[in-house]
């Protein structure tokens, strides 16, 4: 019962703001950026063609390796903003709730909101692909499938966001990080050696669809890079976060 209060309580806050505008611009971006790239394609030749996968495949590089990724950082370091001014933290935490309570809240709102990014981007590709005509049935449940996929990987990336941005009173520190580890991911993705082993690489990689992208590493290695740094990313921002004193 009080998390599902603490839940309302921080929906409630974020109605206030406008973070829900975030939503909507990798979808947006992501969406023109492939329709022209991909209409350049086909008019270039015409016995140029495309099917669903390959069109999948075009649009989420950008979305993977960049925009989710810092999307994931801001949208974490908005929820904890708005404790860190006016003595936020402490008002909060003399409510009848536990710390960790409080954090798995903000992570799980999070997480949701990214999930719902990933919904978008579906809606995405199939609204601007019946634009170019792209024919075939729509692979409903493989891009689903991929989108999950990128979804799972984008949480070890919102575990260290909400530690840093938990802790961290600066809302400029959280996010120059975030910017930080995000932008060498266009070059280490792509890389044999480490593009397996960056966290930040870890969305892209799990998105593309394995025949149009060079997945270097085995799924084993995959999973103990997400999973490993997941529960380290996770379990250290929630211990500091139940110890600190606000």
């Amino acid at each position: 019962m009080r998390f599902l209060t603490a839940i309302r309580v921080e929906l409630y806050k974020i109605r206030k703001t406008n973070m829900w505008m975030l939503f909507f611009i990798s979808p947006l971006l992501v969406g023109i950026f492939s329709y022209l790239h991909t209409q350049d394609f086909l008019q270039e030749d015409p016995t140029n063609s495309i099917d669903w996968i390959g069109f999948y495949a075009w649009l989420i590089p950008f979305h993977g390796m960049l925009l989710l990724p810092l999307l994931a950082g801001i949208l974490s370091a908005l929820i904890c903003r708005y404790e860190h001014t006016d003595g936020g933290w402490k008002q909060l935490l003399v409510q009848p709730v536990y710390k960790h309570e409080v954090y798995l809240v903000k992570f799980f709102l999070v997480s949701m909101m990214i999930a719902f990014i990933q919904l978008l981007i579906l809606l995405t590709t199939v609204l601007v692909g019946n634009m170019l005509d792209i024919s075939g049935s729509i692979p409903f449940l493989q891009l689903l499938k991929h989108l999950a996929a990128g979804w799972i990987a984008t949480l070890p990336l919102i575990a260290l966001q909400m530690w840093v941005s938990s802790i961290w009173t600066n809302f400029a520190a959280p996010m120059a990080l975030n910017v930080v580890v995000t932008l060498p991911t266009i070059i280490i993705a792509q890389s044999e050696q480490y593009g397996p082993y960056y966290p930040w690489a870890q969305p892209m990689i799990s998105m593309m669809p394995n025949e149009s992208n060079n997945l270097f590493a085995s799924t084993e290695t995959l999973i103990f890079v997400i999973g490993g740094s997941f529960l380290l990313f996770f379990i250290g921002g929630l211990t500091t976060f139940t110890r600190k004193i606000y």
